[in-house]
């Protein structure tokens, strides 16, 4: 768990360098739960595009670990971005940033072969933002730990 806020925290500071806003659930130390509700960044009274981010617990498909996440919005929004982590024993093994111009939702999928049949913690992180009638909107969720019969 200690590696996965070390991780949310590297994140959130390169969000920082590149002028991207830090999802509230990173700002916080409170871990993120599997859906959450976008929030906006900045004004609170803002138009809401009533978006939900959730994330599958970390499963096997075909001698593969993988965990999705899932961005779903009632309105159209633009510049989606989503950013997929899969961690096995606190460790990071995969990432996946997934992006969509304009839409009302998409998924990612962090997905890594397994080498043998090692068991190992499994755990999964999204981070979505996304704009809204010029608006920026952040979520974060977390899934696992679950334990699968996967070794990298």
């Amino acid at each position: 768990m200690k590696r996965i806020i070390m991780a949310a925290l590297a994140f959130a500071m390169l969000s920082s360098a590149l002028g991207l806003a830090v999802p509230s659930a990173l700002a916080s130390t409170a871990a993120p739960s599997a859906a959450a509700a976008y929030t906006p960044v900045g004004a609170a009274a803002v138009p809401n595009p009533h978006c939900t981010l959730s994330i599958t617990p970390p499963h096997l498909v075909r001698r593969t670990a993988e965990v999705s996440a899932t961005n779903r919005c009632e309105s159209t929004v633009t510049d989606e971005v989503l950013v997929v982590s899969l961690f096995r024993n606190g460790h990071l093994v995969k990432r996946v940033t997934g992006r969509q111009g304009r839409g009302r939702g998409f998924t990612v999928t962090a997905a890594k072969p397994c080498r043998n049949r090692n068991r190992g913690s499994f755990t999964g992180l999204a981070e979505g933002q996304l704009r809204f009638r010029g608006h920026l909107f952040t979520a974060a969720a977390r899934s696992g730990p679950v334990t699968l019969a996967c070794g990298f």
